[in-house]
């Protein structure tokens, strides 16, 4: 009965060293292969080829003095690394692979190592793909650690659970911040709001311009600074909410200059516009509103043209063609303007170009003043 259990275990072990994909090597302690499983022949092998041979000649010259290593540490039973189990094994067509092996020692008689044992299996795809996704990462590091703008990844209780480098600008170190709650950095007025839009970022209904999501911040002086973000929801594969990751940009500067702007706009002793390239009114300042009896809010979306003399409106196109151009930067007029009430004042109108930063046209800005 014991014979018979001996024989199924070793017809199960040939069976199973025959239909394997995983290679079974058997190497005495010359380094020579005793023994080779015929799943060698996926590698382009015959078992023949190879039995006899050195094994180290078939891994590849910059591993060998690893494998050789990792030998020596399984005699003496010592732990191993596992990355030090993969190498490179030269295919019969002279192709590398990336195989793993878990190397064992085999026992003679007299108890001393007289062989070792190993299994191999294929595992270029899996380091390829460990590959891809390490350089993937390596790459968001970079970009995290050198960029300006502030990555913050928040959880779904808002406690700060990732935050780039770059918030070393307002005087914090990354550490200091992870576990903390987000709206404690957040001035008070603006926690409700932030909030709010907090909210609608989870259930998707937030179609808000980043400008809508700047807020105030505190830095490690008790300063406040102007941030603003781009806010998206990071959700588990089943699609619920798990935290949001928002990038953020310091735009302190910007908006004070757009306050000064504002004042600037609204405080002018003369009328100012800002018309869009289809020359409808964007903006109306106070001195505007009253030249042409309507309130800002009559005037946004209407057609400035309706509110120029029929005959001075070629005038008024023309000049906005010398614009585009670039053949001119401010063209300079005097025509007749059209009140709410019918009647006309000749004014003196100035015209420029705003651009973007690319160079393409953004908006007109007018200058009117009466004569």
């Amino acid at each position: 009965m014991d014979q018979r259990a001996t024989d199924d275990a070793q017809q199960m072990l040939r069976f199973l060293a025959e239909h394997t994909s995983d290679v079974i090597v058997r190497v005495d302690r010359g380094g020579v292969i005793t023994h080779v499983s015929p799943s060698c022949r996926l590698y382009g092998y015959a078992p023949e080829d190879i039995v006899g041979t050195d094994a180290l000649a078939l891994f590849h010259p910059d591993d060998r003095d690893r494998v050789v290593r990792l030998r020596g540490a399984v005699i003496a039973g010592e732990k191993t690394d596992p990355l030090d189990h993969e190498y490179r094994f030269r295919l019969a067509n002279g192709d590398w692979i990336w195989v793993e092996g878990n190397p064992s020692v085999i026992l003679g008689p007299d108890g001393q190592p007289e062989a070792f044992a190993t299994i191999m299996r294929d595992v270029t795809r899996r380091r390829a793909a460990q590959d891809a996704l390490r350089e993937s990462e390596a790459r968001h590091r970079l970009i995290a650690e050198t960029m300006h703008d502030l990555i913050i990844q928040t959880d779904s209780d808002w406690r700060i659970s990732y935050v780039s480098p770059s918030v070393r600008a307002l005087g914090f170190e990354p550490e200091d911040l992870v576990g903390l709650r987000a709206d404690e950095l957040m001035h008070p007025e603006d926690r409700q709001r932030v909030q709010a839009a907090r909210g609608r970022i989870y259930t998707g209904d937030d179609d808000q311009p980043p400008s809508e999501h700047a807020s105030r911040f505190r830095t490690a002086d008790g300063k406040w600074v102007w941030l603003e973000g781009t806010p998206q929801v990071l959700r588990s594969p089943e699609g619920k909410p798990m935290g949001v990751l928002n990038v953020l940009r310091d735009v302190t500067e910007r908006r004070a200059q757009a306050q000064v702007f504002e004042a600037a706009f609204n405080n002018a002793p003369v009328a100012m516009t800002l018309i869009a390239l289809d020359n409808t009114f964007l903006r109306v300042n106070p001195v505007g509103s009253a030249m042409l009896g309507l309130s800002e809010a009559e005037l946004i979306g209407r057609n400035a043209n309706e509110f120029v003399h029929p005959l001075d409106v070629g005038l008024n196109r023309a000049g906005n063609a010398r614009l585009l151009s670039g053949e001119i930067t401010v063209h300079d007029s005097q025509r007749r303007c059209r009140r709410a009430d019918g009647s006309y004042a000749w004014v003196h109108l100035s015209v420029s170009l705003v651009r973007n930063a690319d160079g393409s046209p953004k908006h007109y800005v007018s200058h009117a003043q009466d004569l």
